[in-house]
Parts: structure tokens; sequence; C-alpha cells
């Protein structure tokens, strides 16, 4: 039997259209079987940023791209849980190129607020850290679609609260050549077990009128109640000390002190620095 040509302009544009068809879903095909899934690997979960507000944590990912050409993720949901209790949860629609052939490593930024955590989890207070389950899912686009890629991490995140500093009452000392000793009683609330008071820097004044301002860089805090008390020293020459001292003595009104400055803590994570202010109408003891 003879085949039929084609001869009709129309019949071969047809013909072409169909060729081309067929050529696309061929090499698609091909493409897709070809295709290789990606593996991803946790890495470190680094500490970015801390203060007594949050724990900023930097989530390193390791994601194995074994195909010849480059592929996306295109977004990402997390779930975290302290302590097997639900806490954390989300989605970001971020996105992060893999190199073909190539391990590439992928960063995703998470931060843990201590209020939220201290409000889900009354039972956190006074411990140092708690254990968490971090669960990932990556949305990588191929061939066939988007490709879920899940993964998850466990470890430990630190526990904080911020410390309260607070001027508990000043007392006067001897009065002598050099002036008029004082002592400015600072108390500094705990923060946490494995956070130490390291540093102070301070201005105290009265009734607006700066009496000291220095640094403390090695303090020795005492035990007091739930916290430590610093001791200030201030001293007065004689020309504040003669102005001063009859209102101090003497004086019925109660006059306000105020106490600012910068305190550091040491932690296992680094230093914390927090700013400070208090001011309260002290009478001053002997």
């Amino acid at each position: 039997m003879t085949p039929s040509v084609i001869t009709h302009p129309l019949e071969r544009l047809l013909a072409r259209w169909v060729l081309g068809l067929v050529l696309v879903i061929s090499l698609t095909s091909c493409g897709a079987l070809r295709f290789q899934q990606p593996t991803v690997k946790a890495g470190a979960v680094k500490l970015a940023a801390l203060d007594f507000q949050k724990a900023d944590l930097a989530v390193e990912l390791h994601v194995t791209n074994p195909n010849p050409s480059t592929l996306v993720i295109a977004g990402y949901t997390y779930d975290m849980q302290i302590e097997s209790q639900p806490f954390l949860s989300g989605a970001s629609d971020a996105e992060f190129e893999l190199k073909p052939k190539d391990i590439s490593t992928v960063v995703l930024p998470l931060s843990v607020k201590f209020s939220d955590l201290l409000e889900k989890l009354n039972a956190l207070k006074g411990k140092p850290d708690a254990g968490y389950v971090l669960m990932l899912s990556l949305g990588v686009k191929t061939p066939l679609g988007t490709y879920p890629l899940s993964f998850h991490k466990e470890g430990r995140v630190p526990v904080l609260t911020v410390p309260q500093i607070r001027l508990r009452g000043v007392r006067i000392g001897a009065l002598s050549a050099q002036g008029l000793a004082m002592e400015a009683l600072v108390e500094v609330t705990d923060p946490g077990p494995s956070v130490k008071l390291s540093g102070l820097s301070y201005a105290v004044s009265m009734n607006g009128l700066q009496l000291a301002a220095g640094s403390d860089e090695h303090p020795q805090p005492t035990p007091n109640g739930d916290g430590h008390l610093v001791r200030i020293p201030v001293v007065l020459d004689s020309s504040k000390a003669r102005s001063l001292l009859g209102p101090l003595v003497l004086g019925t009104d109660q006059p306000t002190f105020m106490v600012s400055g910068q305190a550091t803590f040491s932690s296992p994570l680094g230093i914390i620095a927090l700013p400070f202010t208090h001011s309260q109408k002290i009478k001053p003891s002997r």
C-alpha cells in the first residue's frame, strides 16, 4: 500500500505541530525520568544574637542537588516544640538557589522570645535552658512539581529572664578632709542560673545633681533575697558635702536619688549588655 503524501498546506502545518508536541513531551519525560531527588542534612543551629528579650537563631541546612541544573527552594514551613509542647510555627516565601551537582548551605533565621516562652511554659522559670524539636519542610521546585523536603533537628535553647536593677538605699558614712563618704545600694535580680553580673557603669544623682559616675569591671555583689546587692561608692567633696549634709540628715523631705548606666552579664553564650535607669525617693541612713 502506497503511503499518502500530505500536500495541503493546512495538513503540513498540523503535522509539524503534532511532531513538535511529541518532541516536547518526549524531552520533558526524559528530563523528569532523569531527575534525582535532592537531600538535606541539618547543620549547626547557631546563636546569631542574644539579649534578655530574645534569642536569634541561625539554622544551617546542607542541601545536596544531584541534578545537572539549578533548583530553587520556593519557601518553607516550620514548627517548633519546646519540652514536647507546641511553641512556634509559621511559613516563609523566601527563595534559595541550589547549585547543580553540589551541596548548598542554606541559613534560615528563627527567633525565640523569652517572654512568650515563659508565658507558655511556666515550668521553665529558673532553668538555664530547654529542649526543643524543630521540624522544617522546604518546597523545592522540580520538573515534576514542588517537592517537599523535610527534616527535624533537636537541641537546647537558653532561657533568660530580664534582670531588674533598682536603687534600694543610700547610706551616709564618715565626714573627712576629703569629703563625705556615701554608698548607693543597688539590687540586681537573678537573670538565670548560668548568667552572672560581670560589669557595671553607673551615674548617681540626687534631685538632679550628679553625685558620682564611674565603672566597676569586677563587681562583687552580695546575695540579697532573689538577687544580689551591689555597693556603689560615692564621695562628695567638701563644698558639695556642706551644701547637702543638712538636707540629707536634717531635712524632712525625702530627696530623689537616681542611678543609671549599663550592666553587663557573662553567660555561656557571650556577654549581654543591659542599660538601666531607676529613681526613688529615699531617706538616707547611717
